[in-house]
């Protein structure tokens, strides 16, 4: 058939217990382990059903490893389509949903990490006979995860001054203050910002309705990548303010970011069918803080009086942003810093957002000099000649 049978497990899983249910399915997987049985084999299988056969083989793997499966089978389908052959993906078609999440704002760590699990995936349908080739097979992305682009207060307060709106200056100043990330805030909904307590919650949310004058507007389902990302950030003063005055002047649209507008044009195509997979919620986003950042790089040079050329800006993502508010706190207990990250691993936290920093090089030097270790006044004390030191040393 042109799609795989349920096993068993699934098929009567509704008429039992989950514990006898997942008897059945611990007993036909030892048999699958052990070749004493072979799994249904398509001649034609398509990316969501390779995916769902897949991810019943793996079930009894850690929740965190079956979430990252997930999200990667789910970027996957996005780009490429839940009914694609998957013995018809290519590198080419790699190429494309790497190129995709780049284009959504999503770091190398992140893509590369998507990739070899969707080659770990491939290579088990490989050893079924299900596929004959694997694309993700060295099909990686190089990444360095110290090339973060931190920002200074100086360029942020610059890239908000040169905003064209309200809504740019909010988002940029929401992000280098709450360290959301991209779809975390595209997905806010006001629900989640508590003004009387000055926090934001992260949560999932479920498809909904809501109406504003007669006219009805989709709520859209979203889930974060990890349990740790649920979570509330505090606010500083100046950012609770700011989305107030937003509030009072927006159309009633239920998401902080996203507008009635967007919200019409995103149910027409879903009723018409003519939605696409990997369709972002603001499409946006990208091009217009690249033009931000220019912007905001002629205003510095304007302020100092030289030609824009003589600042120096390296152009940043918005990912950025995250980056630069978590290394901004990071002298915060690494415990507190993993919880408002939304980090499911401590050890995340330590790799990616501890950016050492001019401040911290100050500090480094005070804290050598008050441990003694440079040692007190001698032959080494006052400015430092080089001829003098030839000297010293030709003497001794």
């Amino acid at each position: 058939g042109n799609s795989i049978r349920y096993s068993e497990t699934i098929k009567d899983s509704a008429k039992m217990f989950k514990r006898d249910a997942e008897s059945i399915r611990r007993a036909k997987q030892s048999k699958l382990d052990c070749r004493m049985v072979k799994p249904d084999k398509p001649k034609r299988i398509t990316l969501a059903d390779l995916a769902a056969h897949d991810r019943e083989m793996i079930a009894d793997r850690r929740y965190k490893t079956l979430l990252g499966y997930d999200h990667a089978v789910g970027h996957a389908i996005k780009v490429l389509g839940s009914k694609a052959r998957a013995d018809r993906i290519s590198r080419a078609d790699v190429a494309k949903l790497k190129a995709k999440m780049r284009e959504r704002d999503y770091r190398p760590a992140t893509i590369d990490k998507t990739v070899r699990t969707l080659r770990a995936m491939w290579n088990r349908a490989k050893a079924e006979g299900f596929l004959a080739d694997n694309p993700f097979a060295g099909n990686g992305v190089r990444w360095d995860p110290r090339d973060s682009r931190i920002f200074t207060a100086e360029e942020i307060d610059a890239m908000v001054d040169v905003a064209s709106d309200d809504w740019w200056r909010l988002f940029i100043r929401v992000l280098a203050t709450t360290g959301l990330r991209l779809n975390e805030a595209l997905h806010l909904r006001w629900c989640d910002v508590d003004l009387d307590t000055a926090s934001v919650k992260v949560c999932r949310h479920d498809a909904e309705t809501f109406t504003v004058d007669g006219e009805t507007y989709p709520l859209l389902p979203w889930s974060a990548k990890a349990k740790a990302s649920y979570r509330t950030i505090p606010l500083p003063d100046q950012t609770a303010a700011g989305l107030g005055r937003y509030k009072a002047k927006a159309d009633g649209s239920a998401y902080v970011f996203v507008d009635l507008g967007r919200l019409g044009a995103i149910d027409a195509r879903l009723r018409a069918g003519t939605l696409r997979d990997d369709y972002l919620i603001v499409n946006t986003v990208w091009r217009r803080f690249k033009a931000i950042q220019s912007q905001a790089q002629a205003l510095l040079a304007q302020r100092r009086g030289v030609a824009p050329k003589d600042v120096e800006w390296r152009l940043g993502c918005i990912h950025d942003l995250r980056d630069t508010f978590l290394t901004g706190i990071k002298g915060l207990p690494i415990d507190v810093l993993q919880r408002i990250a939304g980090h499911a691993d401590i050890a995340t936290t330590i790799k990616f957002y501890t950016t050492a920093t001019e401040r911290d090089d100050a500090d480094v030097r005070a804290a050598v000099a008050a441990s003694g270790l440079a040692g007190g006044p001698g032959p080494f004390a006052g400015p430092f000649e080089v001829s003098g030191v030839a000297a010293g040393a030709a003497a001794g």
